[in-house]
């Protein structure tokens, strides 16, 4: 959605509008302390928890009038039953109060969700419909995909995945900006000032196409190496560790209310890599200022590791963040013990929000041969996922 300015002719003819919202402009969502009525000829309308918007129209608003939340934020009842029961706001899509993330939710955190793309979305789409909570896709937000040429934005497929997002009610999560994988070549030929200027026009043309419509978002993925240091990449060859203040800085300036993460894999233990991120989080919100509200834990594991999830997870949190998540949940052969040993250690760690299974299927898997996700290739629910049910 895109925010149009007041004209000032409508500023002339409609003095009171200071204190009303404009033609397409924000009236409602979470954090929000604007104006939650619209111009004349305009309707606040409910597109999701976060986000309501000044839309043509002379009917009742249906901005939600009341709701009562839990201690994490997330809305549990309405008193004008508005939103519906598979809002973004409920966070629970089209699926049954007992799906894994009516479940998972009924702890107090905000989703279960997974991966979808144009790809597979009509393969899978209504299994993610019917289980989860929220969405993140998989490739057509990243950088190649969107901009594979400077300056030319392809949002075909992100579209996509944000309006399947939309119509069922389901949270999304933004993936990825800076990364080393999945960046056109063109990126690392660049000057550093010709590279701080893509960097800053890409993170912008992203999150204001999407502002008010994102959850969260990965804005820096794997940049940390095994010993905890920061990794030599495309990006911090060029710019150093300033990239990371430039990178999030400019997604803050985009969208205030966006949820903004560091991602990285082998987080799954109290290890070195995680006290290496961990102290990058505490640099870049040093002296005062968040830059960084969260940290994304992978969760791309063998079987086994799953017990080690609750005291990787409380490390990553006692970082000065506001959340933490498991962002890319897959297992190797999905044993049952480790998928719910994952799911206890979200519910035991206060600041995790949610749980993230990258795949639906096996077949669809980028670990395909290891059948690490919740459901075979049929889409039946696997042991895991049934475990995993009875365990919350």
């Amino acid at each position: 959605m895109k925010t149009i300015s007041i004209s000032a002719a409508l500023l002339v003819a409609a003095p009171f509008a200071l204190a009303q919202s404009p033609a397409w402009g924000q009236c409602g969502g979470e954090g929000w302390t604007g104006p939650t009525t619209c111009v004349s000829g305009y309707v606040c309308t409910y597109s999701n928890y976060w986000y309501s918007q000044c839309i043509p129209g002379t009917a009742t608003s249906t901005q939600p009038t009341s709701t009562m939340t839990t201690s994490t934020g997330n809305p549990t009842s309405t008193s004008t039953g508005t939103v519906p029961t598979g809002s973004v706001g409920a966070g629970i899509g089209q699926n049954s109060q007992t799906s894994i993330n009516a479940k998972f939710r009924s702890h107090g955190k905000l989703y279960y969700g997974s991966i979808i793309d144009p790809g597979t979305m009509s393969a899978s789409g209504n299994t993610v419909k019917a289980n989860f909570g929220a969405v993140t896709p998989e490739n057509s937000m990243k950088f190649d995909a969107i901009e594979g040429t400077r300056g030319s934005y392809n949002f075909g497929g992100s579209d996509q995945v944000v309006n399947f997002a939309k119509q069922n009610n389901l949270i999304v999560r933004g993936h990825t900006f800076v990364w080393d994988q999945q960046t056109p070549s063109w990126v690392g030929s660049l000057s550093a000032s010709d590279m701080t200027t893509v960097l800053k026009n890409h993170i912008n043309a992203v999150m204001s196409r999407y502002k008010g419509q994102i959850y969260a978002y990965d804005v820096v993925n794997e940049h940390i190496n095994e010993d905890g240091s920061v990794k030599s990449t495309l990006w911090t060859r060029k710019l150093g560790n300033d990239v990371f203040r430039i990178a999030f800085e400019t997604a803050r300036a985009a969208d205030p209310n966006a949820k903004l993460y560091i991602n990285d894999y082998n987080l799954d233990s109290n290890n070195a890599k995680v006290a290496g991120i961990v102290r990058l989080v505490n640099q870049l919100n040093g002296n005062g200022t968040r830059l960084v509200d969260g940290i994304g834990s992978q969760g791309h594991i063998s079987g086994g590791q799953g017990s080690s999830a609750q005291s990787a997870l409380t490390a990553l949190a006692a970082a000065n963040v506001g959340e933490v998540a498991v962002t890319e949940l897959d297992i190797a052969s999905a044993p049952s013990n480790d998928y719910v040993a994952v799911a206890k250690a979200c519910l035991a760690v206060s600041k995790c929000v949610g749980i993230t299974v990258w795949g639906v299927r096996d077949q669809d898997s980028w670990r395909t041969g290891t059948n690490p996700l919740l459901f075979d290739n049929s889409f039946k629910p696997k042991a895991a996922y049934n475990a995993t049910l009875a365990a919350l």
